[in-house]
């Protein structure tokens, strides 16, 4: 074989090296062009500039791709960090990532509807002068109010974690449950040396028709208690007084006056 023979079967190997690994990029060169058939050099040259072209192209789109999963990543950043403004683009091409963009901003929309509404819940509750208590269905507090703490005599944080029960005694969570809560229930608390007089009512939370918890909800009267008290005392002393009023005349008349005396 002559060395130009050789060279020939080297190029023609080298060829269907290239387009097997075009075929491999599922590249849309699937035959040679038929001006260069027959020329091994000139299929060479196409092959490798067919090849030239689509690496190109697949590193474009990688590129592309991962611009878009930075782009992407960086909006959950901004949701985890509670930043629910910060939109992911959507590009026209409608590709996967179009649909995890469109996924992640209707996610920061229902979180921030979500959290502006808890932080006006938050705000309600800590307007309230009554304790607030909302407990899971074992009796265990998940939110309390800051009227909550000052009712058991510590930060409303730490009651969180802490059994219903051991802030209000006597009050039997299951059995709350079973009833479907509770209005005005009188309660006696202690918090140190003071006792404190409260009314109690509860509603059962419920998640999808299950019993999720309850909400109590405590008012101290202690205060309107003692008033009410004073008040009774106020009215039996004026009734004692009227009495009195009313039986002056009639003694009077029972009395002798002074001539029947001397006489």
């Amino acid at each position: 074989m002559s060395a130009s023979g050789s060279a020939d079967s080297r190029l023609e190997a080298i060829r269907d090296i290239l387009l097997e690994a075009l075929s491999e990029r599922e590249s849309e060169l699937t035959s040679l062009p038929d001006q260069v058939a027959g020329d091994t050099v000139a299929e060479l040259l196409a092959v490798a500039q067919q090849l030239r072209a689509t690496t190109r192209a697949v590193n474009t789109t990688r590129a592309k791709a991962e611009q878009r999963l930075n782009e992407l990543m960086e909006v959950i950043v901004a949701l985890v960090s509670f930043d629910y403004a910060r939109k992911a683009a959507i590009s026209d091409t409608n590709d996967v990532f179009d649909g995890m963009a469109a996924g992640l901003n209707m996610l920061g929309e229902e979180l921030s509807v979500s959290t502006v509404s808890r932080a006006h819940v938050t705000n309600i509750l800590e307007s309230m002068d009554d304790a607030v208590f909302v407990v899971d269905a074992a009796g265990v507090i998940a939110t309390a109010n800051g009227a909550a703490g000052k009712l058991a005599g510590c930060p409303d944080e730490h009651l969180l974690g802490q059994p219903l029960s051991g802030i209000l005694p006597g009050v039997a969570v299951g059995q709350l449950l079973d009833t479907g809560g509770a209005r005005d229930v009188e309660l006696v608390l202690s918090r140190g040396s003071e006792a404190i007089t409260a009314s109690l009512s509860a509603s059962v939370l419920r998640d999808r028709g299950k019993t999720d918890g309850l909400v109590c909800v405590v008012r101290d009267v202690t205060q309107s208690k003692r008033l009410d008290a004073e008040r009774w005392r106020l009215r039996e002393a004026v009734q004692r007084q009227a009495v009195l009023v009313e039986e002056l005349p009639r003694r009077s008349s029972r009395s002798p006056t002074r001539s029947s005396w001397c006489r």
